[in-house]
């Protein structure tokens, strides 16, 4: 989509630039006195003059007659008619005349004219009239093309409702395209690059990120650097998805590098046990953290998926939201302020409302849509459910319109005179100061942009989003620039993003001796699925205490570089002051007792087996840890070194 360009009349010369909060008065509505969004200049004098010389100089000029003057003849009489004189403009007829009379003589006699010398003067007579009448005509057809085809669309209240519709003509467009199956297969495989940074008075971190992606596989990694207190040290994250078929959700893998390089372990005690390894979270288990237990083909979400949740979402936004219709139109243009030259465009600002009633409209009318599409049913419908969420979120969007949009509240539109689209919408707290621009930034050609700014003048903090596409290459860039407080205590962060079509292929092999995500998350008391309301009380606690051991004995282990032997494990100062384990943790559920078995766990006692130090003065270096669960399976840990 490319909107076309309204043309400037000759007359009209271009604004000068104006900070944005000064304003040109406008005329405020059509029944208002005042100025044009464009200046309604007359044509002046000269430019007539010259119209009206050009239009004589196209005329030929009648040759004066070299025949010898004619006699006198009688003069005709009055009553009788004359020879018509109807004929070309162009008429060669000839004009006789008498040569003008020398000063001082008396003047020759009068002249008989016959029926031609008449017709010729009467022709030469009526093309100045024509001339004229041409002029008159051509400047009241300009005028009423100026008129109607640029002051009047051009009028700001014109300008508003054309602004509205021409948006919403533009959303269709770019959803149209977005959603198209040939731009969604060009998508399919994506390289993705970002770049990130985080400053502030005490540190300074950057990051590369870079991620390549099919509808099944996905690999990448994100570098980070500490380039103010560790440089030239990095933490290195590798991830990896594969999504079988007949399956909702992929299985990922992570690995991480450089943990201690740059001093995390600091923060979180532990977490050097995994570096350089790779921790796995199959899809198994994210059905069970997400509550999706539905598998197979059917529930896959799909690009169709979405490019229909997009375009069913997108109908309401331009019948309500991007709509000069007065029956739908939740933005009502309420003042114009005047024109304004705001980042570089020149624009007309005016102060509208919300009609509540039509935003609740809005609201009832999305809703409808969304949960009509098989993304909503595959992902958030629960079956019978459905009717009562759709209604349930229709009334609190709709309870969100009272609360947050106040009667007599206005606020500031800005139109883009030249291609007239709405270029933002700002929302503003007369209270707080805190203002949100949301717009776009298109400037003709395929790019299409999007942007929002937060800004909070108390916490002194604004965030700034832009996203910008091409139409043509299916290329999306991005941006996120942020800064929160000031002096001292500032902090800046920003991040810029690159996504486009990949030509090659997405390559994932699944790693091998991999550490269960949940292992991980129980070492630090984390597991979610521990917590769930499917999990069994006792095994919670059994998993709980395990992975609590587990991520002790770890610790231990990067500290002594060995794990404790059996004996030590069985006295209860060893556990207290060295592994720094609350004793309830190796009591099992149900039980007093303090110990471990050696080999076989019983229902209210764990078991810790530790090998590779049978011989006197050898350090053991692997162990097994383990307890029994209320289906009498065996919940096991092993070392992970």
């Amino acid at each position: 989509m490319k909107p076309e360009e309204p043309t400037k009349p000759a007359s009209e010369g271009t604004p000068p630039p104006a900070p944005e909060a000064t304003s040109t008065p406008l005329e405020q509505d059509s029944t208002a006195t005042g100025t044009s969004a464009i200046p309604n200049q007359p044509l002046s004098t000269s430019a007539i003059e010259e119209l009206h010389q050009e239009f004589l100089a196209s005329e030929p000029e009648t040759p004066l007659s070299n025949e010898p003057v004619p006699q006198p003849a009688p003069q005709p009489d009055s009553s009788a008619p004359l020879q018509s004189t109807q004929g070309p403009i162009n008429d060669q007829s000839t004009l006789a005349s008498e040569p003008a009379p020398a000063p001082n003589q008396p003047a020759a006699s009068p002249v008989s004219y016959s029926s031609q010398n008449l017709k010729s003067t009467k022709s030469r007579a009526r093309k100045p009239l024509l001339a004229i009448s041409g002029l008159i005509a051509l400047i009241v057809l300009g005028g009423a093309g100026y008129v109607f085809g640029m002051y009047l669309p051009n009028k700001p209240e014109n300008v508003w409702s054309t602004s509205l519709d021409r948006s919403g003509k533009a959303l269709e467009k770019v959803v149209d395209k977005t959603a198209d199956k040939s731009t969604l297969q060009s998508i399919k495989k994506s390289d993705v690059s970002a770049t990130v940074s985080i400053t502030s008075q005490d540190l300074e971190y950057t990051g590369q990120v870079d991620v390549k992606y099919d509808s099944a596989n996905t690999n990448g990694k994100l570098v980070i650097k500490d380039e103010k207190n560790t440089p030239g040290k990095e933490l290195a994250v590798e991830f990896l998805s594969k999504l079988e078929a007949n399956k909702t959700y992929p299985d990922a893998f992570l690995k991480v590098n450089g943990i201690t390089a740059l001093g995390f372990d600091a923060l979180l005690p532990g977490v050097a046990t995994y570096e350089n390894k790779w921790i796995a979270m199959d899809s198994k288990y994210l059905d069970q953290i997400l509550g999706t237990q539905t598998e197979g083909k059917d529930q896959q979400i799909t690009a169709d998926d979405v490019a229909e949740l997009t375009r069913k979402a997108a109908e309401p936004t331009r019948q309500y939201i991007f709509s000069s219709n007065e029956d739908k139109a939740v933005l009502q243009r309420d003042s114009v302020v005047g024109e304004e030259e705001v980042d570089g465009r020149e624009t007309i600002r005016y102060k509208a409302s919300v009609n509540k009633k039509h935003a609740k409209d809005y609201c009832k009318a999305l809703f409808e849509a969304v949960f009509s599409t098989n993304f909503y049913k595959k992902t958030l419908a629960e079956g019978s459910d459905v009717e009562k969420d759709k209604q349930s979120t229709t009334e609190s969007c709709q309870k969100s319109v009272d609360s947050d949009f106040k009667d007599g509240e206005t606020y500031d539109v800005w139109v883009d005179k030249k291609f007239k689209l709405i270029y933002k919408v700002r929302l503003y707290d007369n209270n707080t100061k805190t203002y949100l621009d949301v717009g776009q930034t298109y400037k003709g050609g395929d790019d299409f942009g999007f942007f929002a700014v937060y800004n909070d003048p108390t916490s002194k903090s604004e965030v700034k989003v832009e996203i910008s596409s091409n139409m043509k290459t299916n290329q999306t860039s991005g941006s996120i620039a942020a800064v929160f407080g000031a002096g001292e205590s500032k902090i800046e962060g920003s991040m810029k993003m690159t996504a486009k079509p990949f030509g090659g292929e997405v390559k994932v092999d699944t790693p091998k001796d991999t550490i269960p995500f949940e292992e991980v998350l129980g070492a630090f008391g984390l597991n979610p699925a521990s917590s769930t309301e499917s999990s069994n009380p006792v095994d919670s606690e059994v998993t709980s205490d395990i992975n609590a051991i587990h991520s002790k004995l770890e610790e231990y282990y990067a500290l002594k570089g060995h794990y404790p032997g059996f004996a030590n494990m069985n006295r209860e100062e060893f556990v207290i002051n060295e592994l720094k384990i609350d004793i309830s943790a190796i009591t099992a559920p149900g039980s007093t007792n303090k110990f471990f078995s050696s080999e076989i766990p019983a229902s209210k006692i764990y078991a810790y087996a530790s090998s590779d130090c049978n011989a006197p003065k050898t350090e053991c270096q692997s162990y097994k840890l383990s307890g029994i669960l209320t289906d009498n399976s065996t919940y096991v840990k092993n070392n992970l070194q």
